[in-house]
């Protein structure tokens, strides 16, 4: 164990987990799509999820494109 990971622990913060060596390159781009850092949980990326759907959705933005293709791309990486 390293000291900040049982500094951590005696303290009740939670221990993030190492980055894997190499993530699949699926993985990376839509970690990057989403603007999503490792280590993330389920939880946290449905509700960073959920916010950009809101924020990039066309009934949001009345007919733009670009928040079209942003909202397509968003839904696309989160698959």
């Amino acid at each position: 164990i390293k000291l900040e990971e049982a500094l951590g622990r005696f303290m009740g913060r939670p221990v993030p987990k190492p980055r894997p060596a190499s993530l699949p390159p699926k993985v990376t781009q839509a970690m990057a799509t989403l603007d999503i850092d490792y280590p993330y949980t389920k939880r946290s990326l449905k509700l960073h999820y959920r916010t950009l759907v809101k924020k990039h959705h066309p009934d949001a933005n009345k007919g733009d494109k670009q928040a079209e293709e942003r909202f397509k791309s968003i839904t696309t990486a989160y698959k």
